[in-house]
């Protein structure tokens, strides 16, 4: 029999300037919501996530691990993902039945949105961003969470490992942090790979939603989803607020449960089906 031809997608580059820069990312998902795309691939870490939610509306993302902390997006079989958003983008898998909702942090300066965290918000007392990566602990004073898991790396693992939180809970975390020596609780925790650093802990708070939260220092720096980001000062007001209504993502499992359920990748042949019946009934 003659191998039928293999049948590819059509590719459609989109236009946009780059800077090599984290503004690359928001404006090419900008573009791809403006050109109508139903699926959003993202491959990379936290912070380069961290940046299409800002942008990516009410398109559900497929979150795929490629950077350095790796707590929001998944490891995944890439043949098994490409499929599954496949499946979604075409309509044979409706997204109402495999996407899930996702908690943010909601950063507020003056009583005006100015950026959002996925996974953890921490509050430095460096007064400078300088280096984006945060590693020493003993210049933190808050991190609150979404949500935290006991196997994560980041800041999320100090909260994972003393009261893990779900991605389903409708609540999160907040952790007062404290100096070694008059901690009531120390955290060794997997800051970043190959890094376990020990973490002194005051305090222990669940946030709701909606719910502002002041931050403990007057001055310093904001980290979102482990990078610096943002300097505030005294005279500004910043307070971090839990929202329920973040991204879209699809879940790859539920994609292709309910593929198997539902025989969508599955072809019978009408007479090998009949043989089968035929041969089912002489047996019985």
């Amino acid at each position: 029999a003659q191998r039928s031809p293999e049948l590819w997608p059509e590719v459609l580059f989109v236009d946009m300037p780059v800077e090599d820069g984290p503004a690359d990312t928001v404006l090419g998902v900008k573009r791809l919501a403006e050109a109508g795309g139903a699926v959003m691939v993202i491959l990379g870490g936290d912070g380069t996530h961290r940046l299409a939610a800002t942008a990516c509306g009410s398109i559900p993302i497929l979150a795929l691990c490629s950077g350095t902390n790796n707590v929001f997006p998944h490891v995944r079989e890439g043949t098994v993902a490409g499929l599954a958003a496949g499946l979604v983008a075409t309509g044979k898998v409706s997204k109402s039945k495999v996407t899930a909702r996702n908690k943010v942090l909601c950063i507020q300066v003056d009583s005006k949105h100015h950026d959002l965290a996925l996974v953890d918000v921490a509050v430095s007392s460096d007064l400078w961003i300088g280096s984006k990566a945060l590693w020493r602990s003993e210049t933190l004073s808050q991190i609150f969470v979404t949500f935290a898991e006991a196997s994560a790396i980041g800041l999320s693992s100090v909260a994972g490992l003393l009261q893990p939180v779900s991605r389903d809970a409708e609540y999160g975390l907040r952790i007062d942090l404290a100096l070694l020596e008059t901690a009531a609780v120390i955290v060794n925790a997997p800051l970043a790979p190959g890094l376990i650093v020990p973490v002194g802990v005051s305090g222990v708070c669940e946030i709701q939603p909606g719910q502002p939260q002041t931050l403990g220092k007057r001055r310093g720096v904001i980290a979102l989803d482990g990078e610096r980001e943002i300097e505030f000062t005294p005279d500004q007001r910043v307070t971090v607020r839990l929202d329920l209504q973040g991204p879209y993502t699809i879940d790859i499992d539920r994609v292709m449960a309910l593929t198997a359920r539902e025989g969508i990748l599955v072809s019978r042949r009408l007479d090998t089906m009949k043989e089968s019946v035929a041969y089912a009934t002489q047996q019985s």
